[in-house]
């Protein structure tokens, strides 16, 4: 995701028109968990609806969301003041854990995909054991450099949460969210 945001920025096929992220997670979770963790949007959608703020560096005017009834399943779509719009699908129902990003830009497509099929089902841990090591690599050097300055703004922060939010407003009570 990280070389992905870095070509959205970079824009080699033009500027990007529409996005499609979908994440399917893998295994689906006790009861216990699913008791406290805040619903689909505040524990699994927030990375993606996250990552794609981040990537644009801009905040979406128009949120809009709809839930299934076992609150599992959800399509999320955000619209930016560039005209970019990005549709998410979210869900727990899944035999691996399947995640995938589109972002169609005017003279192309860039996009990641899952990894190649294994013989057992991938979850979300094993899918970014990677990722964790190289942020948890990042984090010890800048602690020993002494540089305490946090790779993720309070302003980004709050704009998640006014996001998701909108997210758990418009999928309860219908309609777009500013």
């Amino acid at each position: 995701l990280c070389r992905l945001r870095d070509e959205v920025r970079a824009q080699p096929y033009g500027t990007p028109l529409h996005g499609l992220v979908v994440c399917r997670d893998f295994p689906f979770p006790p009861a216990h968990y699913l008791a406290t963790c805040g619903g689909l949007f505040r524990d699994c959608a927030c990375h993606d609806l996250d990552w794609v703020c981040h990537a644009l560096e801009a905040t979406p005017i128009a949120v809009s969301a709809r839930i299934t009834d076992d609150q599992e399943t959800a399509r999320v779509v955000l619209e930016f003041a560039s005209g970019f719009d990005c549709t998410f699908v979210h869900s727990r129902h899944s035999d691996s854990y399947d995640q995938r990003a589109m972002i169609f830009c005017r003279r192309g497509c860039l996009q990641v995909e899952n990894p190649p099929a294994a013989d057992e089902a991938l979850s979300f841990s094993a899918r970014y054991a990677a990722s964790y090591r190289a942020q948890m690599k990042h984090f010890v050097a800048c602690i020993t450099a002494g540089d305490v300055t946090p790779n993720v703004t309070r302003d980004e922060a709050e704009r998640l949460e006014r996001v998701l939010c909108a997210c758990e407003t418009s999928a309860a009570h219908g309609g777009r969210r500013c």
